[in-house]
């Protein structure tokens, strides 16, 4: 197929840089979008429009960034898509040069090959459209290292559309999704987080349905949860800190839905406890590399461990045993295993392997406290105490 694909429809320059398409069936969902088009594509929109001679006539080119499965039509990333010359047309939604869009395209056979035509308008890739994409393909993602569950990936934003909009649709939906969740357990992380949902839809609603859990994981990290020597939570071997950091952070949550405000002293204590344990002011060793004298130096991570140039940087550095050459300020480790033993050794991948996930729960543990701290400041300021 040609790099550039003449797809024609009627539409109208509203401002240079602006394009607005003709606008589809009234009650047309996302999902309904893709169903009937033969060809999907993620595109992004050029930052110039090309006017052609004749008055208000436009066309723009979009250039092919993603696609969706067996809706690609032969396109491959890359590929332009040309899409005018435009004419008027009344009622009709923008789309900005540089933003992202899906394309709904329809194939039209002409001769021995095939011509496309633009089916809808393209749509903004917002949260919304993500979670219609997420819906129409469900269950359809396979491989081997693909270890995501569904539901709670469509409870999750649904919830974060509520809190933004205020739309009942997305709690109705969020609320349905959620009780599709069967096989949760008491943890939160990339792949588990009904805990999170459960917070989310409790603040949204102030309902018992979803109190009533959170309140009790809450009081089962205090009383109930395995913890190493010294008290640290410990729940997985693999990232430990990060399972403490993400449940710490949680319990932070239960704080502001707890009906007493001794349970809420407590699960803010139990926080506090563990963000300790995990920076080391409540124990001889620390895992936030960079924070502190008894912190991590020698991380999982290749380019932390590589020599500094001109010296060759390879994976190898990682097992050569020697202290890194450069601190990775602010990585959280893996931590220490069920016993409680820690080795700062860069090879052993277990104990300080480092990533984006290990740090997202921390870092968000960390703002939480602060949070905390700032309102109990705030209200002994207003006390006069």
């Amino acid at each position: 197929m040609s790099a550039i694909v003449k797809l024609m429809l009627i539409a109208i320059a509203a401002v240079p840089g602006i394009l607005t398409c003709i606008v589809p069936e009234r009650g047309t969902r996302f999902g309904d979008f893709a169903k009937r088009s033969n060809v999907v594509l993620r595109v992004q929109a050029n930052a110039t429009f090309q006017n052609q001679a004749s008055a208000n006539r436009y066309e723009a080119t979009f250039q092919v960034t993603g696609l969706f499965p067996s809706k690609s039509g032969g396109f491959q990333p890359g590929d332009r898509v040309t899409v005018g010359p435009f004419g008027p047309a009344p009622r009709c939604t923008p789309v900005s040069a540089g933003s992202q869009y899906i394309l709904f395209l329809r194939r039209y056979p002409v001769g021995t090959g095939f011509t496309y035509g633009l089916r809808y308008n393209p749509i903004s890739l917002t949260r919304r459209t993500v979670f219609f994409f997420g819906r129409l393909l469900a269950g359809k993602i396979t491989g081997r290292h693909f270890m995501v569950s569904g539901c709670r990936e469509l409870a999750r934003p649904r919830n974060g559309k509520v809190q933004c909009t205020r739309e009942s649709d997305y709690l109705d939906r969020a609320q349905t999704f959620h009780g599709d969740i069967t096989n949760h357990r008491n943890i939160f992380f990339w792949d588990d987080k009904t805990k999170g949902v459960e917070i989310l839809l409790a603040k949204a609603t102030n309902s018992r349905r979803y109190k009533t859990p959170v309140l009790a994981f809450a009081n089962w990290l205090q009383t109930s949860t395995y913890k190493i020597p010294g008290g640290m939570v410990w729940l997985n071997y693999r990232g430990a800190n990060m399972h403490t950091a993400n449940v710490a952070f949680l319990s932070l949550q239960a704080a502001e839905l707890a009906d007493r405000e001794s349970d809420t002293l407590c699960f803010l204590n139990f926080s506090t406890t563990q963000l300790g344990f995990l920076t080391g002011s409540r124990s001889s060793q620390g895992y936030v590399v960079g924070l502190g004298l008894n912190s991590p130096r020698n991380p999982h991570h290749r380019a932390s461990s590589c020599p500094p140039e001109p010296a060759a940087c390879s994976r190898d550095a990682i097992s050569q045993g020697s202290t890194n050459a450069h601190v990775l300020y602010g990585a959280l480790v893996g931590g220490p295993d069920q016993f409680g033993r820690y080795v700062d050794r860069a090879s052993d991948y277990l104990r300080n392997e480092v990533a984006i996930d290990f740090n997202a729960g921390f870092q968000s543990l960390v703002a939480g406290a602060k949070h905390w701290e700032m309102r109990a400041q705030a209200k002994k300021s207003q006390s006069g105490t």
